[in-house]
């Protein structure tokens, strides 16, 4: 990238706080300055893996409206704001020389994964990554629009931390989500399907709903069969990608995962009409159902001894609540308003149900395969994740031959699990090590 066009923009990039202040440099005559120079400068770290005319095409029809305004002067589209905001930043990334390894590891990390699990023919563009807010999560570009490349956000402050980019095959999980249209649609017909008996014993809940007409909130009166479809129509999109990641590398995704969960005996009733979300529950599954439901996928892979292990750290460090609360408020200063409490024993004995179906059905959007066809961490995986992991604390730069990317990151989390003190010396030596894959 020319020198005299990239600081016309990093300045600009740096004033960007938050989504809601993206619209200040997000406008359209800025993109297309991107896209033309796009056209003359292609990226060559991209290495044919995207066409870059056809991605000029796509970006320009995508973003043709991010200035858009209704009557009362508000941005159409605010979620292109955003969308936009993180592909400038991993333009720059990939034009610049700032993290390169990082970049190429990660690279090889989401080539290593879809690969092993063969589903790249299913994707329709292949994936990169970026470093995104370092007080962000690890997240996957929004589904709100088909969205013009695919874009998974590592957080800063997880560029030195190796050990948590186990998050990736998870992220990997909503983009088959995205990107498999009748997926979502097939699990949701199965969750409803399979949740037609059950009833959470709430009786009759209130529940607040954003009704777009009339620009405000309304409330709704529901009974516990519709309740528990609502959560778990939504939860399956967290708890499909919880499955992949631990077929994907075994009990140390659950490691991993109980260190970023929240076990707090309550959750929210959101909505974020500027999101065209207009009220429901959490994406996210209570935090303790959430890691239960993953041990019980360990089991199912033969683990026993780990999943009883994690179960147990979980028991040490939370203690699990008899009720789960939701609460809902319309803004940050408001006091929370108490929905409704629900036994967690009825989340935790429907999510045992719903993991059963996602794991052992086969689905039409998936070739008629089931999610344990396409990959299981064997216990021959276990071993070579544990061998690497000693490997890496005793600076043993050698693969295993049989060594791919999805061993390595299990084995990064494991060595930190084991001597957290040498944290700067698993993430040099795990990073070399993936970055030696990208020769296989």
């Amino acid at each position: 990238m020319s020198e005299a066009y990239l600081p016309r923009y990093l300045p600009r990039l740096r004033e960007i706080r938050s989504v809601s202040e993206a619209h200040r440099v997000g406008t359209y005559d800025e993109i297309k300055a991107w896209l033309d120079h796009i056209k003359e400068h292609p990226l060559d770290c991209f290495e044919n893996r995207i066409d870059i005319s056809e991605l000029n095409r796509e970006l320009a029809e995508f973003f043709e409206d991010i200035d858009a305004r209704g009557a009362d002067g508000k941005l159409l589209y605010p979620i292109k704001q955003r969308i936009w905001k993180d592909l400038r930043e991993f333009l720059i990334q990939r034009w610049t020389s700032v993290h390169k390894n990082e970049l190429r590891v990660l690279d090889v990390i989401i080539e290593n994964l879809c690969k092993d699990a063969n589903v790249a023919p299913m994707l329709s563009e292949s994936i990169f990554c970026l470093f995104g807010d370092a007080d962000r999560s690890f997240y996957t570009l929004p589904s709100e629009y088909s969205r013009p490349i695919h874009l998974i956000a590592v957080p800063h402050s997880s560029i030195q931390n190796i050990w948590n980019w186990l998050v990736l095959p998870h992220e990997l999980g909503h983009d088959m989500f995205i990107d498999i249209r009748q997926l979502a649609n097939e699990l949701e017909h199965l969750v409803v399907k399979a949740l037609e008996p059950y009833a959470l014993s709430v009786g009759w809940v209130n529940v607040p709903r954003w009704e777009p007409a009339i620009n405000q909130v309304r409330w709704e009166l529901i009974d516990g069969t519709q309740l528990i479809r609502e959560l778990w129509t939504e939860w399956v999109f967290e708890l499909f990608p919880d499955l992949l990641a631990t077929l994907m590398c075994g009990p140390a995704y659950l490691m991993q995962l109980q260190e970023i969960l929240r076990f707090d005996a309550f959750s929210w009733w959101t909505m974020d009409p500027t999101q065209r979300y207009f009220g429901g529950p959490d994406p996210h599954p209570v935090g303790h159902v959430r890691s239960l439901l993953v041990s019980s996928a360990i089991r199912r892979l033969g683990y026993e001894h780990h999943a009883d292990a994690l179960d147990e750290r979980l028991l040490r460090t939370a203690r699990i609540p008899a009720t789960i609360s939701w609460l809902f408020r319309t803004s940050e200063v408001e006091q929370p308003v108490l929905l409704f409490e629900v036994q967690w024993i009825e989340l935790l004995k429907s999510g045992l149900l719903i993991s059963k179906i996602i794991l052992d059905t086969p689905l039409e959007s998936l070739g008629q395969k089931k999610l344990l066809d396409f990959i299981q961490f064997s216990h021959a995986d276990q071993e070579i994740s544990e061998t690497e992991a000693r490997n890496i604390l005793s600076t043993q730069q050698k693969n295993d031959p049989r060594t791919r990317a999805r061993h390595l990151l299990a084995a990064a989390r494991i060595a930190f699990e084991s001597e957290p003190q040498k944290a700067d010396t698993i993430h040099k030596v795990a990073l070399s090590k993936l970055l030696a894959l990208e020769a296989h």
